[in-house]
């Protein structure tokens, strides 16, 4: 359940959702742990419920997800059997910042946590790693420019010790150009390049490593969306082709094939009322998602509270 600890921070498209395509600043996650961003979903839910298996018949829940003021403040995952395995806990700062992640097992007990400081504007400042028994694993530090944008993060060890360093670029308007990264002697690690259309949109991800130029990734829009996305090796030669089909503005279906033209991935998504996906087939099986979208009044009227109040919106 713990993220892995050094990772190049994660660009957010959503994608998932149906394919924001532009890279702006605010879409940059800063944090080095996934759980600090947490997933986004219309209509405000205050729980959401996820089954998986390979097939509907075989459906096990897998997840809980619960909300307050509009994040999410608990998620609980579930084993095989049913029972409770980890549950992960979040609190926030009166402001809505992200103060602390705890995970704990199915006995209560802590197994890792996540703390988070913040700089006098407000933006991410440190984040630290501590394990069950409260001793440090890592830290981080984040560092920005005269604009307020990310553009250095450097990682250390429970020791203190330097071990990793990433850089990010901007264009004039906020959206990444450029990101690299270093290890602890300054060699050099990853690049990668980010070219963009005149709409802004991403046009190619141009990849380096210690060698030179190995990969770059190519996207085709219609309607705004990314409805194509081919991966090139240093030569030219396609490695993969990725076609997507919108309805909506939701993507609703992806297909990705081999430099052959095999498929080796096909993905259907299905929607709610409020855009949410509610169900998905994939490779692995079937995801399905139940969403509440109405406090409950008490405990033993939640399910028809929720039924009513969604019936006055429709």
């Amino acid at each position: 359940m713990k993220s892995s600890r050094l990772f190049c921070l994660i660009f957010v498209s959503v994608l998932f959702f149906g394919g924001a395509e532009v890279f702006p600043q605010n879409t940059v996650s800063v944090s080095k742990n996934t759980l600090a961003t947490s997933p986004k979903f219309s209509g405000s839910p205050f729980c959401v419920t996820e089954y998986r298996g390979a097939s509907p018949d075989s459906l096990k829940k897998y997840s809980v997800l619960e909300f307050a003021d509009g994040r999410i403040s608990k998620e609980r995952q579930f084993g095989d059997d049913g029972s409770e395995k980890t549950i992960v806990e979040r609190k926030f700062l009166d402001d809505g910042k992200i103060s602390e992640i705890t995970g704990l097992d199915s006995s209560k007990n802590v197994k890792w946590r996540y703390s988070y400081g913040y700089g006098e504007k407000g933006l991410l400042a440190s984040e630290t790693s501590y394990s069950g028994s409260g001793e440090i694993e890592w830290r981080a530090e984040y560092f920005y420019n005269e604009k307020s944008r990310l553009s250095e993060c450097k990682t250390y060890s429970a020791a203190g010790a330097l071990n990793f360093t990433e850089k990010y670029i901007y264009t004039e308007d906020g959206r990444v150009k450029d990101y690299s990264s270093f290890y602890a002697d300054g060699k050099f690690f990853k690049r990668v390049e980010y070219l963009y259309n005149a709409d802004s949109t991403l046009a190619q991800e141009k990849n380096y490593d210690a060698s030179g130029f190995y990969e770059s990734v190519n996207y085709s829009y219609s309607n705004g969306k990314a409805s194509a996305v081919r991966t090139l090796g240093a030569d030219g030669s396609l490695k993969t082709e990725e076609t997507r089909t919108f309805f909506a503005g939701n993507m609703i279906r992806s297909v990705l094939k081999n430099a052959e033209g095999k498929t080796v991935s096909e993905k259907e998504f299905f929607y709610d009322w409020k855009g949410n996906i509610v169900l998905e087939k994939n490779p692995s099986g079937i995801i399905m998602r139940n969403f509440l979208y109405n406090a409950p009044v008490s405990s033993q009227n939640s399910s028809s509270a929720s039924s009513s109040s969604e019936k006055k919106e429709n």
